[in-house]
């Protein structure tokens, strides 16, 4: 069914590395009162932008150097525009740091095309009517992917490793909710060889994590040990014995 949307042509960039991935998502958006242009870095880009208005960006968060992610920050601190990031085979992490990082959508490659168009619509009728967002609450904790630190609720900045900071990412995610070390494993990965194999090599970045956050094992502030399934996360509560 037509809707009064159908009239309005939004203003889509697709920013991606691939020319031929650029224009088959080009040639497939513009058949959906879509006006399409594609960007290749940052550079062409800006160049879209100061050159007219956009009203999204559908970034590629595997640019090399790392310029998606930082791409998708700088854009959110300007406001002002939809962001829809796009990855091969995403981890659930990566998604919450594309999402902390302001993305408005995070879609996983290869695309399903229809449901680009359909999930790219969405955000676009959100970030036409929607309001502009609160402002974050204090007392959260936050995770800083571009700077690679965590934000504690008292504003405090805490440097971390990239695998502490997956790892900080997926508690985050799951609060309240106990995960296994295998989980915890294959949701962070070993990019950066910090995390030592073998069933302990969890525990140890578990330990230095804590060790960052100021949080005592015994009386945990943060991060519970679930004894002979986990850790648990609980971002909102104080002086939790361990759970033995």
């Amino acid at each position: 069914m037509a809707s009064d949307n159908s009239r309005w042509l939004a203003k889509v960039v697709v920013v991606d590395d691939d020319a031929a991935l650029r224009d088959r998502i080009r040639d497939y958006l513009a058949r959906f009162n879509l006006q399409v242009h594609d960007a290749e870095n940052g550079a062409q880009l800006y160049a879209q932008l100061a050159a007219d208005r956009y009203d999204a960006v559908l970034l590629n968060a595997g640019l090399s150097g790392g310029e998606g992610l930082n791409l998708c920050r700088q854009l959110r601190d300007g406001g002002g525009i939809a962001i829809v990031m796009m990855a091969d085979q995403a981890e659930p992490v990566d998604r919450v740091i594309g999402l902390d990082l302001g993305a408005d959508d995070y879609l996983t490659r290869p695309l399903d095309l229809r449901e680009l168009v359909a999930r790219l619509n969405a955000v676009l009728r959100r970030t036409r009517v929607a309001p502009s967002p609160a402002p974050a609450q204090d007392g959260e904790w936050k995770v800083d992917a571009y700077r690679h630190q965590a934000v504690a609720p008292d504003g405090r900045a805490i440097p971390l490793s990239p695998s502490e900071l997956r790892l900080m990412a997926v508690f985050l995610d799951q609060p309240g909710n106990v995960l296994s070390r295998e989980d915890l494993r294959a949701a962070i990965g070993d990019s950066d060889g910090s995390v030592p194999q073998g069933g302990r090599g969890i525990d140890l970045q578990v330990s230095r994590l804590r060790q960052k956050l100021g949080d005592d094992p015994l009386v945990p502030q943060w991060i519970r040990t679930v004894r002979g399934k986990g850790y648990l996360f609980e971002p909102h509560r104080l002086g939790i014995p361990a759970v033995r």
